[in-house]
């Protein structure tokens, strides 16, 4: 299996876990940190200080087989919207093209860009190599990010603020996405 498929696999089963729960979907908080609990109290664990992928990704056969057997559940909390639907809404986007080095800084060719490179130092330099969030690390088997708070489609003039950047491992920042601004820095 793939790298993809397994990531695929584990956020489906995550995302399963969190419809189950009956919880709504915290938006800025991983999908993964979301699911532990129930996914501890199935497989009876006390506590675990790791990742919450990883804990997921150890226990994937045993918590795919709990939501098949309550697929009628998952699929009652999924069609609800009330529940399954961001309480964010995402802001309305005004294009402004900044560019950086003859590249906008909205593409994803801005971050090859030595300057967004050089400023990408300086935050992991500031902040260190920790997930602002959940407090992942590479020594948990995180992947790091570093994110914009504000995002750049939003705010093009903030791409190369360092005040405007934090680290988050690479789950968080996916489940932060581009549309919220939650600072996450202490």
């Amino acid at each position: 299996m793939s790298k993809k498929q397994e990531a695929k696999r584990l956020s489906s089963v995550a995302r399963k876990l969190v419809y189950l729960s009956g919880q709504k979907f915290q938006m800025g908080i991983g999908i993964y940190a979301q699911a532990i609990k129930l996914a501890m109290k199935i497989v009876g664990a006390e506590n675990y200080s790791g990742h919450p992928r990883n804990f997921i990704k150890q226990h994937l056969l045993e918590l795919e087989i709990h939501v098949k057997t309550n697929a009628s559940e998952v699929s009652k909390y999924k069609n609800n919207r009330s529940i399954a639907s961001p309480t964010i809404p995402r802001p309305k986007v005004v294009k402004r093209v900044v560019k950086v080095s003859g590249i906008d800084v909205t593409s994803t060719e801005f971050l090859s860009t030595y300057e967004w490179r050089k400023v990408r130092m300086e935050a992991l330099k500031k902040y260190g190599p920790v997930c602002q969030c959940c407090g992942a690390t590479p020594a948990t088997g995180a992947v790091m990010n570093v994110d914009h708070i504000k995002p750049r489609k939003l705010f093009p003039s903030l791409a190369l603020d360092v005040k405007n950047l934090q680290i988050l491992c690479h789950e968080c920042n996916h489940g932060k996405g581009n549309w919220d601004q939650t600072d996450w820095r202490k």
